[in-house]
């Protein structure tokens, strides 16, 4: 990472170290190892956002993590929109949803709700992101077609084969994923995941500029798979409810799909 080529360098490093620590909490070696800079100097920028309320430490393995996140202004700002349509989408599917928005980490679940009745078992909660490497589920697809421009090595992806079963993904798969997810604008996950969850998920936006992903958590446990249902109807009519926000394949981003 070239943290000279920028007009403040320190402030590029700082920002880094909190995009990195937002994905997992990290050690000062980790760190050091993972951004390629002095720990000495790491240390200094963790005890600055440690002061500003932006990392904490956590007492065991003296980890850093983060307690905030970066993500765009115009995502964040629907928040209060958002919020409304999460409810009376998890009312209508009987199942947990979620808003995701863009961050240089992955995608960042900025807000859920969880339907009025039922059993409700999804672990994620606001503040998780889902990275860029790992797990290609359906909000990683959808934020590979539409936010990242960056290059993606797609050999550190997977899937699940098998409801709770990981399974190696070829690149050529994997990039067969993110086509189909930015050719329809909904993904779907292949199976259940470890925690008995599916995702369906879709990319809304405004005036042709991705915004956010709207995806509902439905969970089923490790037995049958839950059936698709309306739950692709109800997305789309969630998308369409947001104020300005549209479901739409027309969005102006390219992916990395070649």
């Amino acid at each position: 990472m070239e943290f000279y080529d920028c007009p403040a360098p320190a402030l590029a490093r700082g920002l880094a170290v909190l995009q990195q620590l937002a994905v997992k909490p990290l050690t000062l070696d980790a760190l050091a190892r993972t951004l390629d800079l002095p720990k000495a100097s790491l240390l200094r920028l963790c005890r600055t956002l440690e002061t500003l309320g932006l990392v904490g430490r956590q007492s065991g393995t003296k980890a850093f993590f983060a307690r905030a996140q970066v993500v765009p202004i115009e995502s964040a700002g629907m928040v209060g929109q958002v919020e409304t349509v999460l409810s009376d989408l998890a009312a209508e599917t009987g199942q947990t949803t979620e808003w995701y928005v863009y961050n240089a980490s992955g995608m960042v679940l900025l807000r859920r709700a969880d339907p009025p009745r039922g059993e409700v078992a999804v672990v994620a909660r606001p503040g998780f992101t889902q990275g860029w490497s790992g797990e290609l589920d359906a909000v990683v697809a959808l934020g590979l077609a539409f936010f990242r421009d960056e290059p993606i090595d797609y050999r550190s992806n997977w899937t699940y084969v098998a409801p709770g079963e990981r399974g190696n993904l070829t690149v050529r798969d994997a990039r067969r994923i993110v086509a189909e997810a930015r050719e329809s604008s909904i993904a779907r996950d292949p199976q259940i995941n470890a925690n008995g969850v599916r995702r369906t998920a879709a990319v809304v936006a405004r005036q042709g500029r991705p915004l956010g992903i709207l995806a509902v958590a439905e969970y089923a446990g490790l037995g049958e798979t839950p059936p698709p249902g309306n739950t692709t109807a109800a997305l789309v009519r969630a998308a369409t409810a947001l104020p300005g926000g549209t479901f739409s394949p027309d969005v102006k981003t390219t992916p990395d799909v070649s």
